[in-house]
Formats: structure tokens, C-alpha cells, sequence
């Protein structure tokens, strides 16, 4: 198996060299997964190559030490030259997101992007696979983890955009991200399958390698704290373990540790200057066939290394716009100004699955009776969250009251429902829905058997409300939603005793100064990028206020940031907390408090 990995990955002339260089590291790096996991190989087995293959780079990388300034150029000339004598420009014809992990990318692509490119600009979804080929001919805006080699799959005109995160910020995000979707697995039953309409987290790069690794090392700690004797779940909510009792959750018995998380060899070679290597086009994710050997000499060499940081500057000046995530406000308003946005105008809805057909025949026109039942899912979804909004407030408010009170709770609406008349609602609706979907064939990207073509016009997908309140909105649901995801997630990681895996401010402002330092020594070049982005993204600013083109724009409202500090949350750094070491703007929300005012809960359903 390892001649296989070695013969795909670099070749029948090398494979014989490597493989043979490698035999002495075996026994190092087999005899500790051996005391781990004793009796259970056959699931660890590519988890072993991975780390084997890890071991072949670095040897390859020594014999190659010297040859890596010539590397570093040659890619210089032959990659960067060639890209900035490109057609200027032109975000009208194709946008490119460089989507770079844990950088609030999805509530930029989603509550920004999305809203502000109609359905037929859009080319389909391309986190699990890049899907240019079966995307609309004339489609502008494509978001993905590809990194900078996609490029050549782009029109030559494509613009660029990117952001980026603190380092530190970003691998403590990325852990505790990995932890997360890891930790549901524990939650859900053996026959769960997930719905084929939605792009599974495990199948996305980096996530596809990352969270199997962890996964694994999490059900085997589990595993041995099970036999120790079976958790408690009888307390509630309210009377759930208290926060001094919660473990550490970068450092305890039941998942890898955040120390060993930064030191894994996989970890490194996917997250270690990612950011750079991600706008340099050498992530492990690269279409170019030299990005694992520049990766290599940006670890073993520190000229190479600097020539590569300074590539990557470079690189982000060619951007059309580069944000911050610490500024997300501000990234948000200044590329709205440079795609001549306005914030104050008309936006488009995010969900339009109903408006493409990826049939095989694409000359093959849908029937009426499946059109018209395209053109009705988007009335009865309307219905569906309204009903489900309803039936929120319905919860809320039928705490500690009596059923005569709950009868009549609605009657300034109207309405007289109780709450099981309301479930039973949104039951018909949600059964409605689906029969919708049947009648509509709906076939989504993921499994085209043709190339798009539209069926629903772009105007059956106008938004009411303005663009500034629709991204504000939507950066509000999207925190709301991961913070509760994130709680739900982490409910099964509990030990034998009761005590709880829980993320929080103060956790991580615990992380020892160590393995801080750990992670800002991996990502140096990370570090410059930040710092470099920064630049850019004032002087644009500044550029565009002096135009007056810039518009600023406020994603929280302050009182939804008093509901956030309300029930536990972070709200998105300032300026000045942004200047801090160690930046955590991902929000952690508790359990709120049921003396909470009805009004703040209401704000946040």
C-alpha cells in the first residue's frame, strides 16, 4: 500500500528511493500508535500512511535542500510573472473567493456574496469539488478551499478576493472547529445518513483529512473513559455541571490535545502557514505538481521561505480585495465599495436550488406542472419558517404558564392556536415541502448529470429588504446558529464523572503560553500575511473615503450585543481588541438563563 501511495504521489523513479529512506523511521513512528490503539489497526491504517508520507516529504525535501532557492525562483517566474500579465481584472465577468479556513468565509460568501450576484451569476457550490464545468456558462462568483492554482481552470480576467485571520486565531478556531464536528458522531444514531442536498463538512478540504484524524483518537479516549463508568445525563439544563467543573477542553482525557493537535505532522503540512500556501497555490489541495516540494523547502529552508512570504504579498497586492476577519464590518463595506455596491439597494435570496436543472438532456425543457411546482417551494418555505418562528415564540412564552394563558397567548395576532396545533403545522408544511421537492425534480449540482441551465428568472429571487439589513441579518442568524451547533456538538463529550468539554473566553485565554508560541513559530509567514493584509485593507479604505465611495456598515446592533453578553457570547472584536495577541471573534454561547427578559429572547429567535 505504501508503493501505491508513493508511485501515485511522486512518481515509479522516486517511489524506490523514498520508500527505502523511510524504513528507518518505521519503528519511531509505529510504537507509539501501537500503545495507542492496540488490536485496532486496520482503521488507523491511513492515518499511518498519511504520517509515512509526511516522513518520504522531508526526506525528499533534505536531498533536495539544495535545489530549493532555484525551486523557490523558478516558481516565481513561471507561476507569479505569468499571473501578473494577465487580462486586467474584471469582477463583473468572474469573482473568486479564496475561501481559507476559519476566517468567517462562510458568513462573507453567504450574508455578502451571495446576496449581491443574482442566481444566474452564480456558479455552483464547489467546497467538495470544484464544479466550474457544470456551472452556467456566464457564471461571476465562485467560492471555494481551492487555493490559487485554480486559477487556471478561471477565466482570465477572474478577480480575487481573500481573507485573512490571525494564526493563532485561526488553528485554535480550526481545533476547536475539528473537535465539534469530531464530537457529533457521538451524538447521532448508527443509520444516519446525511441529507445528499447539503455538502457534508467531512468531505470539504481540510476538514476531509483533519477530522477523521481526530475522530478516531477521540473514540478510542472515549472508548477507555467509558470503561470507567457510564456519564450521568439526568441533570438538566439548568442544572447542568458548573463551569469550574468543566475540563479543559484543550487539554483532557477524552480528545487530542491542542498541543499534540500543533505538533501533528498532518496538521502541520495542512494548516502551517496555510494562509500563505493558500495564496500561493501550495497547499497539499494544489492542482500545480511542485507544490509539495515548495512546501517542504518553506519548512527546511529560510531563504526559500522568505522568498515565498514575499510571493505571497505580492500576490495579495494583485488581489481585488483583501479583508480581515477581525475587521469584518469594515472588509465587508470596503468590498461592497470596490464592486460598486450599494448597501442601501436591492439584494438577492440565498437559497435558489429550484432555479437550475442538471439534467442530462440540457436541451431537454421541464414539463409545467414541475415548473409550477418550482415556482410555488418558495411560498411555502416562506410559510414553513414563519410557522417554526411561530411555534419559537410559543415555546418561549408557555414557560411557567398556564394552558388557559398559552390558548390565548396570539390573539393580538389572530391567532388561537395552541402549541400542538402549531407543531402540527409545521409537520404539513415541512411533508408539503417535500412533496414540492419530488414534483419539482430538483436535481442539486452535487449530483448533475448535465451543465446548469436556469429555469426560475433571476426576478422570482429578489429580496425585499435592502442589502444592508439582509447582511446584517444574516451575520446575526449565522453567529446565532454555529454557537448553538457548536453547544449541541459538544453535548456527548462527557466523561464517566460528569464533567464537560465546553469552549469559552476563558478557556482559551488559559492556552498555554507555549503552545501559543508553538503555532506563531509555524506560521511566520502567516503572520506577515495578517499583519500585510491589514495594510492593504486601511490604505483601501482610506482610498475609498477620500472617493466617497465608502459606506460603512455595522453587523451587530446594540442590542443584540447586549443580548450576546447576556447569555454568554463574544461579540466581534473592535479595533483596539483586534490589536491583542491571541483574537477569538467565534461565538460560545451557554444555556441561557431562563430569567432572561422574553423581549431579548424573542430578538434572538
Amino acid at each position: 500500500a505504501i508503493d501505491k501511495l508513493l508511485s501515485f504521489r511522486v512518481g515509479r523513479d522516486t517511489a524506490s528511493r523514498c520508500a527505502a529512506s523511510v524504513q528507518k523511521h518505521v519503528p519511531r513512528l509505529l510504537t507509539p500508535l501501537s500503545m495507542a490503539v492496540p488490536g485496532r489497526w486496520g482503521s488507523r491504517t491511513y492515518f499511518t500512511l498519511l504520517m509515512l508520507w509526511d516522513l518520504c516529504q522531508a526526506v525528499l525535501a533534505d536531498n533536495r535542500l539544495g535545489d530549493c532557492d532555484a525551486l523557490a525562483t523558478k516558481f516565481a517566474v513561471q507561476r507569479h510573472s505569468t499571473s501578473s500579465q494577465l487580462t486586467p481584472s474584471d469582477p463583473s465577468k468572474m469573482l473568486f473567493f479564496v475561501h481559507i479556513p476559519r476566517t468567517a468565509g462562510r458568513t462573507f460568501h453567504s450574508c455578502f456574496l451571495k446576496p449581491v450576484h443574482a442566481p444566474s451569476k452564480r456558479c455552483a457550490k464547489s467546497y467538495d469539488v470544484l464544479r466550474v464545468n457544470v456551472s452556467l456558462g456566464h457564471c461571476g462568483l465562485l467560492s471555494s478551499h481551492d487555493d490559487y492554482s485554480a486559477t487556471q481552470f478561471l477565466p482570465p480576467e477572474a478577480a480575487l478576493i481573500t481573507q485573512i485571520r490571525d494564526p493563532v486565531g485561526r488553528i485554535v478556531s480550526a481545533y476547536e472547529f475539528v473537535i465539534e464536528v469530531a464530537a457529533r458522531v457521538l451524538n447521532r444514531p448508527k443509520n444516519f445518513t446525511m441529507s445528499p442536498s447539503k455538502t457534508d463538512t467531512r468531505s470539504v478540504w481540510p476538514w476531509s483529512i483533519l477530522v477523521p484524524l481526530v475522530e478516531e483518537d477521540m473514540l478510542l479516549r472515549v472508548e477507555a473513559d467509558r470503561a470507567l463508568g457510564t456519564p450521568d445525563h439526568a441533570d438538566s439544563d439548568e442544572t447542568a455541571t458548573s463551569e469550574a467543573e468543566d475540563l479543559d477542553p484543550y487539554d483532557n482525557p477524552l480528545v487530542m490535545p491542542l498541543q499534540d493537535f500543533v505538533a501533528h505532522p498532518t496538521v502541520q503540512d495542512l494548516l502551517g502557514d496555510g494562509a500563505a500556501m493558500q495564496v500561493l497555490g501550495l497547499t497539499n489541495y494544489s492542482h500545480w505538481p511542485e507544490a509539495a516540494a515548495l512546501r517542504a523547502c518553506a519548512r527546511t529552508s529560510r531563504q526559500a521561505r522568505a522568498r515565498l512570504q514575499t510571493l505571497a504579498q505580492a500576490r495579495l497586492d494583485t488581489m481585488l480585495h483583501v479583508g480581515q476577519m477581525e475587521k469584518l464590518d469594515l472588509s465587508v463595506a470596503s468590498l461592497a465599495a470596490a464592486l460598486n455596491v450599494s448597501l442601501n439597494g436591492t439584494s438577492w435570496l440565498g437559497t435558489t436550488a429550484n432555479a437550475f436543472s442538471y439534467e442530462a438532456d440540457s436541451d431537454e425543457m421541464l414539463d409545467d406542472a414541475t415548473v409550477a411546482a418550482r415556482f410555488k417551494i418558495r411560498d411555502v418555505s416562506k410559510a414553513y419558517l414563519t410557522a417554526r418562528r411561530k411555534l419559537a415564540r410559543i415555546i418561549v412564552h408557555s414557560r411557567n404558564r398556564s394552558p388557559q394563558e398559552l390558548e390565548g397567548l396570539h390573539a393580538g395576532e389572530g391567532v388561537t392556536a395552541s402549541r400542538n396545533d402549531t407543531e402540527l403545522h409545521v409537520k404539513q408544511l415541512q411533508a408539503q415541502l417535500k412533496e414540492l421537492a419530488k414534483e419539482a425534480r430538483i436535481i442539486g449540482s452535487h449530483e448533475a448529470q448535465g451543465p446548469a441551465k436556469q429555469i426560475l428568472p433571476d426576478s422570482h429571487f429578489i429580496n425585499e429588504s435592502p442589502l444592508r439589513q439582509t447582511v446584517a441579518d444574516c451575520a446575526q442568524t449565522a453567529r446565532s446558529r454555529s454557537a448553538k451547533r457548536k453547544v449541541n456538538s459538544l453535548t456527548g463529550l462527557i466523561t464517566h464523572s460528569g464533567a464537560h468539554v465546553r469552549f469559552s473566553s476563558a478557556s482559551r485565554e488559559a492556552i498555554s503560553p507555549t503552545v501559543l508560541q508553538m503555532i506563531r513559530d509555524q506560521n511566520q509567514m502567516d503572520s506577515a500575511l495578517h499583519q500585510h493584509a491589514g495594510m492593504l485593507l486601511h490604505a483601501k479604505v482610506e482610498k475609498q473615503k477620500v472617493a466617497g465611495i465608502f459606506n460603512p456598515l455595522q453587523l451587530q446592533k446594540p442590542a443584540q450585543q447586549r443580548l450576546r453578553r447576556r447569555v454568554g457570547s463574544e461579540a466581534l472584536p473592535d479595533d483596539a481588541q483586534s490589536q491583542s495577541a491571541l483574537q477569538y471573534p467565534n461565538p460560545v454561547v451557554t444555556p441561557p438563563d431562563p430569567g432572561i427578559d422574553d423581549k431579548l429572547l424573542r430578538e434572538e429567535l
